[in-house]
């Protein structure tokens, strides 16, 4: 939360069965026994209505996954 603060990147928190109805491609059967959740980044980025673009990746501590609003932009336009 202090590195989104730190360069200005909004925070969304969604409930559990928000996050759980998302198809993502990578679900975790470690995550699901320690949270409920199959998965957080990829079911963050879907939940907001975004196009995963980056499949979660993992680095230590982080796990993150990147998406792409369209905003009205047609898809072929989108990389």
């Amino acid at each position: 939360m202090a590195f989104a603060e730190e360069v200005g990147l909004p925070l969304r928190f969604y409930p559990k069965e928000v996050l759980n109805a998302q198809r993502i491609p990578n679900p975790s059967e470690a995550v699901f026994r320690h949270t409920g959740l199959w998965g957080v980044a990829e079911a963050a980025v879907l939940a907001e209505g975004a196009r995963l673009l980056v499949e979660k990746t993992k680095r230590g501590n982080l796990t993150l996954a990147l998406g792409v609003l369209s905003l009205g932009i047609p898809e072929e336009a989108l990389p």
